[in-house]
C-alpha cells in the first residue's frame, strides 16, 4: 500500500491521465468522483468557519459523509417497505422471475471527458454520443428491461464476447449497462460497453455480484 501527496495545482493533470487498460490491476483515480468530495469539503469547512464552529480534518468528514448517507439510505428503504402496492409489485416480479434471472432496467452508458453516467429521459447532455442511425437512437430512448442472469465462470468467453450487464455507480445510484466481454485476465473481465470507445472500457472480477449474463430482453421472455 501506498499514499500519494499532490498540490491542488496537480489536478489538470489528473484530468488529462488516461488509464492503461491492458492490465486489470493498473492504478486509477476517478477524478470526477476525486473533484467531487473535494468540492464538498471545502464549502463545508468555509460554512463551518462561517457558523464559527471548528474545522474537521478529512478523514472524519469522510466517515460522517458515509454515516449520513448510510441513514439516508435506511430512510428510504423504510418507507419504500410501508407502501404495499410497490412491495406487492415487487414480490409478483420476484416470483415470476426468479428461476429465469430478475428483471432489470437497462440504461445507456455516456462517456463525457472521461466520466461515465447513465442516459435518462430526463437529463440530456451537449456532449452526448450521436447514433449511426434514428432507428437506433430511437431505440435507446425506449425504456429497455432486460433479464439479468446469475453469472457462473465457465460460461464466459472472450472469443464469443460475451454479452453481460453490470451494475455501476452512476452519481448518487446504480445502474445497470449493457456491454461484452472482450478478454479475461487473473479471473478479470475486460468489459466494452455498446456506445463507447474501448478507452472506456473497465476490468470488473469475474466472481462480482455486480456483474451479471444478459439473459435478453424482457419483452422477448414474456412473450415466449
Amino acid at each position: 500500500e501506498s499514499t500519494n501527496f499532490a498540490v491542488p495545482e496537480w489536478i489538470p493533470l489528473g484530468d488529462e491521465a488516461r488509464v492503461c487498460m491492458c492490465h486489470p490491476h493498473s492504478v486509477r483515480i476517478e477524478m470526477n468522483r476525486f473533484k467531487t468530495l473535494l468540492s464538498e469539503y471545502e464549502r463545508d469547512q468555509l460554512v463551518n468557519v462561517q457558523n464559527g464552529l471548528p474545522k474537521v480534518t478529512y478523514s472524519q468528514w469522510a466517515r460522517d459523509n458515509v454515516k449520513s448517507k448510510i441513514r439516508k439510505r435506511q430512510r428510504e428503504t423504510q418507507e419504500d417497505n410501508e407502501k404495499p402496492e410497490s412491495s406487492n409489485k415487487i414480490q409478483k416480479t420476484d416470483r415470476s422471475t426468479k428461476k429465469r434471472g430478475m428483471v432489470v432496467e437497462v440504461m445507456k452508458l455516456l462517456v463525457n471527458d472521461g466520466v461515465k453516467s447513465a442516459a435518462t429521459k430526463h437529463r440530456t447532455s451537449s456532449k452526448k454520443r450521436k447514433m449511426a442511425s434514428s432507428k437506433g437512437k430511437k431505440k435507446y430512448e425506449e425504456d429497455d428491461y432486460r433479464i439479468a442472469l446469475k453469472l457462473k465462470k465457465s460460461s464466459l468467453c472472450q472469443k464469443k464476447q460475451t454479452p453481460v450487464l453490470c451494475l455501476l455507480e452512476s452519481g448518487p445510484e446504480y445502474h445497470y449497462f449493457a456491454g461484452n466481454v472482450s478478454a479475461i485476465v487473473e479471473d478479470h473481465a475486460r468489459i466494452h460497453f455498446v456506445g463507447t470507445s474501448k478507452c472506456d472500457d473497465l476490468w470488473i472480477p469475474t466472481d462480482s455480484e455486480n456483474l451479471f449474463l444478459d439473459g435478453g430482453r424482457w419483452e422477448e421472455h414474456k412473450s415466449s
